[in-house]
């Protein structure tokens, strides 16, 4: 039968790990993927574009940034966000065409699901394309383009694909329009044929057992001569999946990999394979994760029964965890209550993105570990009264990221209770919070003395004139971060009074500030000394030519200024 071609735009969305713009608008959300182009070929800032939260390494050196599990598990991984797109039909995949419209070149990994697969040692998920290392390709052009990377068509018919990014190397946001995918419709494939090898599955070979006993002679060379804590330091530059094919050479490498004492089964960071884990892996780790301190799981669980398994509550039975990772997993709330009664000695915790998954009374759990220092609940449905109860309980927090939560109606309630409960708070992540007004912001001045990052960008309620601002900064010394994206109201008195107060400083963001000046911005670099970042876009009283001057004046800070469509 001849092949049928099928060109579709896609038409619907999964998962996604963050995005810019605000859910119930059509300004800058991942939702602007969908479709056919709207902004292609003109090249620029467009709101009708789909653009996540961050852009480059500045959020990886501010003072609030969690640190990643570092082992040799995550040293290829690199991924910062990530877009599932969904099509009207299944086909055979032949070409993917992305419309980048700004800033491109942040695309490093495109992949297919197999919906069909029966066998739960198969792998689901068939990479597309990948850039080497995980390194997005360079882009000289300031031009928009469609990327059309050269992929390894699956042999199986999807509809839904992954694509994933990297931040690292972008000037400022990267922007895309709209995803076309070409297929076909017929193709002879043995589809029995589709399903990789169960010795490739991530964890399978560990759930297998070894022929070997412990009474049969085997020869482990010099090996067996070389000290426990030489060979245990050796396994240890080992990442998971090469410590699971080790375990097959002989029972001394069966029986040390199976050791919980490696550092890689004490924080255990499976993020890097989420493509690839799924129920059948956990057993292996249940047996050698007995001492487990930290646990990554996001993003895994996605079209899989990850979640709804017992033996993750066998994982973390020993109640040792003091950090958890779940950003974007398909968390049900009855696991969720389940997990946390399990770890009440966490410090750090991470559920990002499960809006879709949790609801606000799952939340309410969290109110009872009160050792609780780190916690991220950005895009969550946390409610006023849920995160007034955590922070009254949780008494220890120093971090809290509470962005794009949209179910909290009143923010200022939520700041007086950080202010009179959380004396530790050192960095609060408010990103859209729609209902704060300068009467929160008042109260946080009061009493956070010891705030290093704060990022109020898109508080439209904040007005400048009433003197919020201006009493924060004179009040919080240490700050080194300060987002004030979209407060049109900034003018050089808050700058002026940030030069005086805050020596420390190193990132700043007026975007869209409508009140600051040249000389303003002058005075301010004069003073801070230390800054690295300023945002200076769709500042009326800032062109281009200044901006670019004030960047000669000033080398060691990287000015920002977006380029309007």
């Amino acid at each position: 039968m001849a092949d049928r071609a099928l060109t579709q735009y896609v038409t619907d969305l999964g998962g996604y790990s963050s995005e810019y713009g605000s859910s119930d608008t059509m300004s800058y959300v991942v939702r602007n993927i969908l479709h056919e182009p709207k902004s292609y070929p003109r090249y620029g800032d467009f709101t009708s574009s789909c653009v996540f939260r961050t852009y480059g390494q500045w959020w990886k050196i501010a003072p609030e940034y969690q640190m990643p599990l570092l082992n040799s598990s995550s040293q290829y991984f690199t991924t910062d966000d990530f877009v599932e797109v969904i099509l009207n039909r299944n086909v055979y995949i032949r070409n993917v065409n992305i419309f980048e419209t700004y800033n491109p070149g942040a695309i490093v990994r495109i992949l297919a699901l197999n919906q069909n697969i029966m066998n739960k040692f198969s792998r689901r998920w068939f990479v597309l394309w990948e850039s080497k290392g995980g390194v997005p390709l360079k882009v000289e052009q300031k031009s928009s383009r469609i990327f059309r990377p050269p992929i390894k068509p699956p042999p199986f018919p999807s509809k839904v694909l992954r694509i994933e990014f990297v931040h690292d190397e972008l000037d400022y946001y990267t922007e895309l329009d709209a995803v076309q995918i070409v297929g076909v419709t017929d193709v002879d494939v043995d589809q029995e044929n589709v399903s990789s090898s169960p010795s490739h599955e991530l964890m399978e070979c560990f759930n297998r057992k070894l022929s070997l006993s412990t009474s049969s002679s085997s020869d482990n060379g010099l090996f067996d001569l070389l000290p426990g804590e030489i060979l245990f330091a050796i396994l240890g530059y080992l990442s998971v999946d090469e410590l699971s094919v080790l375990a097959m050479v002989s029972y001394l490498f069966y029986e040390s990999c199976y050791s919980s004492l490696l550092k890689v089964h004490q924080h255990l960071n499976l993020q890097p394979y989420w493509h690839r884990i799924s129920e059948s892996s956990l057993e292996g780790f249940t047996k050698k994760c007995k001492n487990l301190s930290s646990l990554n799981l996001s993003w895994c669980g996605v079209y899989n029964n990850f979640f709804e398994s017992n033996l993750l509550l066998r994982l973390l039975e020993p109640g040792t965890l003091t950090r958890l990772d779940l950003a974007c997993c398909p968390l049900s709330d009855r696991m969720f209550k389940e997990m946390l009664s399990l770890c009440l000695a966490l410090k750090e915790l991470n559920i990002s993105s499960t809006k879709s998954y949790l609801s606000s009374g799952s939340l309410q759990m969290i109110s009872t570990l009160p050792q609780l220092a780190r916690l991220n609940l950005f895009l969550t449905s946390i409610t006023t009264s849920c995160a007034i109860d955590i922070t009254r309980n949780c008494t220890l927090l120093e971090s809290i990221n509470l962005g794009s939560c949209f179910a909290i109606c009143s923010f200022d309630e939520v700041l007086t209770s950080i202010a009179n409960h959380c004396h530790s708070i050192k960095h609060l992540d408010l990103w859209r919070a729609r209902s704060l007004t300068s009467v929160g912001l008042k109260q946080l001045a009061m009493k956070a003395r010891h705030l290093e990052s704060l990022d109020i960008g898109w508080c439209t309620k904040v007005l400048a004139d009433e003197g919020a601002v201006i009493e924060l900064v004179s009040q919080c010394h240490s700050l080194k971060k300060l987002f004030l994206t979209a407060i049109r109201s900034i003018t050089d008195r808050e700058l002026q009074q940030l030069s005086c107060n805050c020596a420390l400083l190193e990132q700043l963001d007026l975007l869209g500030s409508e009140g600051v000046s040249v000389d303003g911005v002058k005075t301010l670099l004069s003073r801070c000394r230390r800054m690295l970042f300023l945002d200076l876009s769709f500042c009326p009283g800032i062109t281009r030519d200044d901006c670019a001057s004030l960047q000669s004046l000033y080398p060691d800070c990287s000015m920002k200024q977006s380029v309007a469509n």
